[in-house]
């Protein structure tokens, strides 16, 4: 049942049930992964995929054994605009549990001081990933490679485990190459 909600704006009255509809659709969507997201929070591999931002960010410490290289200023802005502390720039190695088992991917991150890391969704679609929904759940794929894309609170997460350094040995490069 759609509740309808009449809002009088100047001399009209304005019908909001389609919004009201709308706001129900959005919150049972957030419910149903709310359930699934409650029981990954206690993997704490969880890394924020952001749609809004321009470069992927990550604390000094996350990643930490992959090393970090000084690079020139870069001006990194907080959500409302307050001015971020950079430390460098750090390549870090993610395994990602996918339909085709476990693939490893890696992200260039400004290093700065930000609590959680934050991967730039921009930075996902450059190096071929894709952003889908299918069978009502959200995926980033890349060829035949498929990983879930958790919704919480409107916010997307990817179950993204930081690699070992001898782990991914042999796929790392220099940091100087990082562009």
């Amino acid at each position: 049942m759609v509740a309808e909600l009449r809002l009088r704006i100047g001399a009209r009255n304005v019908n909001c049930f389609v919004l009201c509809a709308i706001w129900f659709v959005m919150a049972l969507d957030d419910y149903k992964d709310d359930t699934e997201f409650d029981s990954m929070l206690k993997l704490n591999s969880l890394v924020m995929v952001d749609s809004g931002c321009a470069a992927s960010s990550c604390p000094p410490s996350h990643g930490e054994h992959f090393g970090t290289i000084k690079s020139p200023e870069v001006l990194l802005c907080a959500a409302g605009g307050q001015k971020v502390e950079h430390f460098g720039r750090r390549k870090v190695f993610y395994n990602l549990k996918s339909d085709l088992g476990k693939t490893t991917f890696s992200v260039k991150y400004e290093v700065a001081a930000v609590k959680d890391p934050i991967i730039a969704l921009s930075a996902l679609e450059d190096a071929g990933w894709a952003l889908t929904v299918e069978g009502g759940h959200r995926w980033l794929v890349r060829g035949d490679d498929k990983v879930r894309v958790w919704r919480h609170r409107r916010v997307y997460w990817i179950d993204a485990e930081v690699a070992s350094r001898a782990a991914v040995a042999a796929h790392m490069c220099p940091l100087e190459e990082i562009d």
